[in-house]
């Protein structure tokens, strides 16, 4: 009888250490699942971030490519500007010579008249 009672304490005591340890394992694997849903968070986060940053990085290409844009047109314009400005001063100065000619001609021909 006391060799049953011995035995079935021995059982009871492992049925209370297997007990325990299912209780452990089902902590674990609770902290497992809370780890892996707050790694999954974590990747659903980093992937939009980098989604943003996509999106900035497109977004600032086509402002560097609209501001080179600029700076050729303000190149040519300026470019333009100083090629009219040349050619508005060659203008005026022909303006000037044919004022010249028709003041002599004008002269010219009051002389001749008054001859």
């Amino acid at each position: 009888n006391e060799e049953k009672l011995a035995e079935m304490a021995k059982v009871e005591e492992e049925n209370k250490s297997y007990r325990v340890a299912i209780l452990e394992a089902k902590e674990v694997t609770k902290e497992r699942d809370d780890l892996m849903a707050k790694l999954k968070a974590s990747e659903e986060k980093v992937q939009k971030m980098e989604n943003d940053i996509s999106g900035y990085q497109e977004m600032l290409e086509k402002r560097r490519s609209l501001a080179e844009e600029q700076i050729t047109v303000l190149l040519e314009n300026d470019k333009t500007i100083g090629s009219l400005e040349g050619k508005n001063a060659k203008l005026q100065d022909e303006v000037g010579r044919l004022k010249e000619q028709l003041t002599k001609s004008t002269h010219t021909i009051e002389s001749k008249d008054t001859i």
